[in-house]
């Protein structure tokens, strides 16, 4: 399984922009003013955001002149998700933010609630993932690199409404 890269500001507790911009700086990259709003937009943002409605939400709140255009939004998820700082979510491919910083030996789960859209992340011990991965591979003859965890059902606020 690929790992994501971690940031070793993983280790403390700082605010999801804090932890971005550590991470892009130990990646190597520029912290520029079209990241840093993609950033904070998906910061202040509880659902996951698809990337044209990011790019409606940053035009909105942009001056004039200083719009960020669709394509660098979209280099931008791109490379956020490459560092393990938001993850996709399906079949819609918005993005959320990761909630929580992990293991690199732990693999993040999306919990999505087809009700309200709410997504919560937990994560699964590699070593829960192992064994579906060698069955994959004795029985397929399947290498799997990379594993994609999402669960879809009712969080915990709508299924406390609906017994009601």
């Amino acid at each position: 399984m690929t790992q994501a890269p971690t940031c070793e500001h993983s280790k403390h507790n700082c605010t999801f922009q804090e932890h971005c911009i550590a991470a892009l700086k130990n990646a190597g990259m520029r912290i520029t003013r079209a990241r840093l709003a993609v950033v904070e937009c998906l910061s202040s943002s509880q659902k996951p955001l698809s990337p044209r409605l990011l790019h409606e939400k940053l035009t909105e709140s942009s001056a004039e002149g200083d719009a960020i255009d669709p394509v660098s939004v979209y280099r931008i998820l791109e490379i956020l998700q490459k560092l393990g700082l938001i993850h996709q979510v399906y079949p819609s491919g918005d993005y959320v933010k990761c909630h929580d910083r992990h293991s690199p030996h732990d693999a993040p789960a999306i919990l999505l609630c087809k009700n309200c859209g709410e997504t919560t992340e937990i994560h699964i011990e590699q070593s829960l993932l192992d064994p579906l991965m060698q069955r994959a591979q004795l029985r397929e003859g399947f290498l799997a690199q990379e594993v994609i965890l999402q669960f879809q059902g009712q969080c915990r606020a709508c299924l406390a409404i609906s017994k009601k």
